[in-house]
């Protein structure tokens, strides 16, 4: 039983700095983007902040303005709005 709680807090402690992502990884994530994705990962980038646990609102409001604009497809919002957001998850962490 005091190996297992042993275990256990060991992974608690560990697992928020495994979770971290850099801004260096991040970026890396960004430049495997699709080319919407990745209008949409530039225009909400600057509005994610370290820490910030809700980021749907952001990445909605600047994939409609970015549709709105021309500069990406109806079709492809949704999508790209996602696939970005992988990206935006791990710049927020």
């Amino acid at each position: 039983m005091q190996r297992a709680l042993s275990v256990v807090m060991g992974m608690a402690l560990a697992a928020p700095a495994l979770a971290w992502a850099t801004p260096e990884e991040a970026a890396s994530c960004a430049s495997r983007l699709s080319p919407p994705a990745r209008l949409i990962y530039d225009a909400t980038a600057p509005d994610v902040h370290p820490g910030q646990t809700e980021l749907h609102d952001t990445i909605k409001a600047h994939t409609r303005d970015l549709v709105i604009q021309g500069k990406v497809d109806r079709a492809v919002a949704k999508p790209s709005a996602i696939e970005a957001g992988a990206c935006l998850r791990e710049l927020a962490e």
